[in-house]
């Protein structure tokens, strides 16, 4: 059970990792013996709760999706087309359509990364477009099948742990 001071503190501690760097002041706690290694933990989990709901906004979710037109006429197109959906592929795209590829990111900046990848990647010839959207565009999205409407799954909550 841990000492009431370490509750303390604890508390105090919250306030004062949303504002400073995490790992620098778990290790001063911890050394200092101020609070115990695994309530400093626990503390980190709260920490991470809390920045979660600003992390994880339907607005700072992106998606980024590669529509693509590529010409298979010859051995080396092919060849070519065939590289690039194997690298779309291994960066973590799924294939929403044929030639349309879709991936998740949870930031900005991370699908800046991704779609950095994707144009070096392009080959000499054809036609690829990258659009970026939200996460609460591409949740407006109507999807069909035949004239029929597909109903949308309930969209779960997912965590990212790095």
């Amino acid at each position: 059970m841990p000492h009431p001071k370490c509750l303390h503190n604890g508390i105090i501690l919250i306030v004062y990792v949303i504002q400073k760097s995490w790992c620098k002041v778990t290790t001063f706690f911890a050394y200092m013996q101020i609070i115990p290694h695994f309530f400093c933990n626990s503390i980190y989990f709260l920490y991470l709760c809390i920045r979660m709901e600003t992390r994880f906004s339907e607005y700072r979710i992106m998606w980024v999706l590669v529509l693509f037109d590529l010409p298979t006429d010859t051995k080396k197109d092919r060849k070519e087309y065939a590289l690039f959906r194997k690298k779309l592929l291994t960066d973590g795209f799924t294939m929403f359509q044929f030639s349309i590829y879709l991936r998740h990111c949870p930031s900005a900046e991370n699908a800046d990364v991704h779609i950095a990848r994707v144009k070096k990647w392009m080959p000499p010839f054809g036609k690829i477009g990258i659009l970026r959207i939200t996460d609460k565009q591409f949740g407006d999205m109507q999807i069909f099948d035949c004239c029929k409407e597909i109903q949308k799954d309930q969209p779960v909550q997912q965590l990212e742990l790095f």
